[in-house]
């Protein structure tokens, strides 16, 4: 029984043998071997997106400092306003004429949450019409001044169209108050001139909003700012800050004595790319998109998830492979075959790899593919469901030299591995490094920190293998409007 396991064993490898012997042929002359070449297998090169990036929230702290609201109310408000009333005294009866001229800058201050305004204005008050002597009655024409500070206090808030309601209200603190004397008698104008003034000052508060709505124009600057988000920001030679913004919330405005502040948070995608190329360029009208409307802020927390993407180019990965494989070879027996050179391509889901083999001083090129896959653990590529491509198989098939075939994909598969724990913690670290401190802008400061970073997903793509991390943690824009 013993003989007969024997003779079969040495019977399958002297046709084995004599199977490769088909294939690698001798040709006689010095007894080179001679390598079929198989046609290049139609590769798929569409561009397929990668899938959405999650939302993440990030803060946006908005700030305005009461120095840039004073500059704001000094170049807005009343410089100069003219008006008349009537006056109907026991005394006097007649027309008032106003003339109200600001005095001085306007000064703002923090007073129960609300901006307070106050506002230095002088007024000359003409008066022209009948003084009641006795049973007489005398035309009468004076003038007469007076001075106060108008107080316009106004608690700002941002509806959800982006614009700016002020809830204004006015009061007066008066300095001189005006008088005129007739036949000896003092007659008091405050309480005319606070009517008129208090009347003519309410029809215009509403002008406040308008004016502020003008001056500021919160959302022209947001739907801009919105519109750049979307543009990616270059932060270093072939590395792209990307932003995909969703929607966005903002808490109740709140004043201080420095400054008015609010906190906006923005629902948005956020990713870097480094080293990508094929990322085709994103159309004008995809990149212009309506502001959303303005949500009320449910407070939580801020936190981000960076989805990072790297290429691996082919070339690097074709020098690290030949690294491996320069100067290995496995003994098919009839002959001691090795890796001349390599090439790989991307096909789908798939690499298609090329490899030039050689034997002696005859060369020949197979086709085999497979799926990248990446072990977290180990922190190492490889391919895994590695077989001769289709048109390479056929060929071994019709020339006989199916038994070379699982010798020579192990040989070459256990050689075609790539350990990337290096190059992913230099990622995480340059990753961690920019989003420390970028300024994307003259009002946009981006402040953040990173935590641990995990691995997701490869994509083949046509330049080469593009590896994903993601990155949790914390980050804020702060926004700091230039005026």
């Amino acid at each position: 029984m013993k003989n007969a396991i024997l003779f079969f064993v040495v019977l399958i490898s002297v046709i084995a043998g004599c199977l490769v012997a088909l294939y690698f042929k001798f040709t006689g002359d010095d007894g080179l071997i001679i390598i079929s070449n198989f046609s290049q297998p139609q590769l798929s090169r569409s561009y397929v997106p990668p899938s959405e990036v999650p939302s993440s929230r990030i803060a946006v702290p908005v700030k305005l400092s009461m120095s840039d609201l004073q500059s704001l109310a000094n170049r807005n408000l009343i410089r100069q306003y003219n008006g008349y009333a009537e006056l109907a005294d026991r005394n006097v009866n007649g027309r008032l004429n106003y003339a109200v001229r600001r005095e001085g800058d306007a000064k703002l201050t923090e007073e129960n949450g609300r901006i307070k305004i106050s506002l230095p204005v002088t007024f000359q008050v003409g008066f022209a019409g009948y003084a009641t002597a006795a049973i007489a009655r005398v035309p009468l024409s004076v003038r007469t001044e007076g001075a106060l500070n108008i107080i316009i206090t106004i608690k700002p808030r941002i509806e959800r169209d982006w614009s700016i309601t002020t809830e204004a209200e006015v009061d007066f603190a008066w300095l001189t108050s005006p008088h005129i004397n007739v036949a000896g008698f003092r007659v008091g104008l405050q309480g005319e001139s606070d009517r008129f003034l208090r009347n003519a000052i309410r029809d215009n508060l509403h002008k406040i909003d308008v004016i502020i709505n003008e001056e500021i124009r919160l959302r022209d600057i947001m739907q801009a700012q919105w519109d750049s988000l979307a543009v990616p920001v270059s932060v270093a030679d072939g590395v792209f800050l990307h932003f995909d913004p969703r929607s966005i919330t903002a808490s109740p405005i709140e004043v201080t004595q420095n400054e008015v502040a609010l906190r906006a948070s923005v629902e948005t995608g956020i990713s870097l790319s480094i080293g990508l190329q094929e990322t085709p360029a994103r159309e004008k009208s995809q990149l212009q998109r309506n502001l959303p409307p303005l949500e009320q802020h449910v407070p939580g927390d801020d936190s981000i998830s960076l989805n990072v993407r790297a290429l691996l180019n082919y070339d690097a990965l074709e020098q690290e492979a030949m690294r491996a494989l320069s100067g290995a070879s496995v003994d098919l027996g009839v002959a001691s075959i090795g890796v001349s050179s390599l090439r790989i391509m991307g096909s789908g889901e798939n690499l298609v790899i090329a490899f030039e083999l050689s034997a002696g001083n005859s060369r020949g090129t197979i086709f085999a593919v497979g799926k990248p896959y990446f072990d977290e653990s180990a922190r190492t590529l490889s391919i895994r469901n590695f077989d001769l491509e289709a048109g390479t198989r056929a060929g071994l098939v019709r020339a006989a030299a199916w038994l070379a075939r699982p010798a020579l994909l192990s040989f070459l598969s256990d050689r075609l591995e790539w350990k990337l724990g290096s190059q992913i913690d230099e990622l995480t670290d340059e990753t961690r490094r920019i989003i420390a401190s970028l300024d994307l802008s003259d009002e946009f400061k981006l402040r953040g920190t990173l935590e641990s970073a995990k691995f997701n997903g490869l994509r083949v793509t046509a330049h080469g293998i593009e590896i994903g991390l993601n990155l949790e943690g914390a980050l804020a824009l702060t926004y700091m409007p230039v005026y």
